[in-house]
């Protein structure tokens, strides 16, 4: 169970921080059950769900997972290559799988694809499909704010520190 304070992924909504844990006053008699009150970190609002939602949660990494994975990063890139030849068709449903793990690396996976894509489709003075665009940008959305939280910086900030990360790992590793 979820302590007061706790960071959490909670289904689409991203980070959210657990508010309180109790029975809502806005209940009817009839539902006993305990919920978790959920503010999202980075929206407006605040999600009251029940402790045992069937909705998928679970705690932030931390920080040394959060740094593990960053470090990790060129060696998922090697895996590409396979999911590259997917066909297009499928893509958008290989995508919404990745998404739907809230899994950090198949995040990564996702957004290496596209970028990959993008990259390629540039070669050829053309543009990638809104569907990639889209799916790059939530899976951006989840994974840069879960690092945030992880390691304690702005959301913004992220690609810059995973950029400094992976290149001072590379450096370390070339001397």
């Amino acid at each position: 169970m979820y302590q007061v304070g706790d960071y959490v992924i909670y289904g689409k909504s991203g980070v959210c921080m657990v508010k309180d844990v109790g029975r809502p006053d806005f209940l009817g008699e009839g539902d006993s059950r305990q919920y978790y009150i959920l503010e999202p970190v980075f929206a407006v609002g605040t999600i009251y769900t029940p402790v045992d939602t069937q909705v998928f949660m679970r705690s932030v990494i931390t920080r040394e997972e959060a740094l593990r994975l960053i470090r990790q990063i060129p060696f998922l890139e090697e895996a590409l290559d396979a999911e590259a030849e997917m066909d297009s068709k499928a893509l958008p449903d290989y995508y919404k799988s990745l998404l739907k793990t809230h899994e950090c690396e198949d995040l990564i996976r996702l957004i290496q694809m596209v970028y990959s894509k993008r990259e390629r489709a540039a070669l050829s003075n053309k543009k990638i499909g809104e569907t990639d665009r889209n799916m790059m940008r939530e899976a951006e959305d989840v994974l840069h704010g879960e690092l945030a939280i992880a390691l304690g910086i702005q959301k913004e900030d992220v690609p810059e520190f995973i950029s400094n990360e992976i290149r001072k790992n590379s450096s370390a590793g070339q001397a």
